[in-house]
């Protein structure tokens, strides 16, 4: 987590529509710092260790998720937003 916010100043939209989400109890309990891998994984960014030559994504990957409209939704404002 420490390495993804020195490059930015959070982690992910929430998929709740409800802003930007970068970590809050830092121990892995409340689920607000998900990021994926290039598999589609989901991985809790603040327990994650960071590897050589690892790729993270902060917008789940629509073709392992399911696309529902406010997948969709969120999708397109994260694209829009980059």
């Amino acid at each position: 987590m420490v390495a993804m916010l020195s490059q930015g100043h959070k982690l992910r939209q929430s998929e709740f529509g409800d802003g930007a989400r970068a970590g809050f109890c830092l121990m892995g309990a409340c689920q607000d710092c998900w990021v994926w891998d290039e598999t589609g994984q989901r991985l809790r960014a603040c327990t994650t260790m960071v590897l050589d030559g690892m790729t993270l994504r902060t917008a789940p990957p629509g073709q392992y998720w399911p696309v529902t409209p406010d997948l969709q939704l969120h999708l397109a404002a994260t694209e829009a937003g980059s």
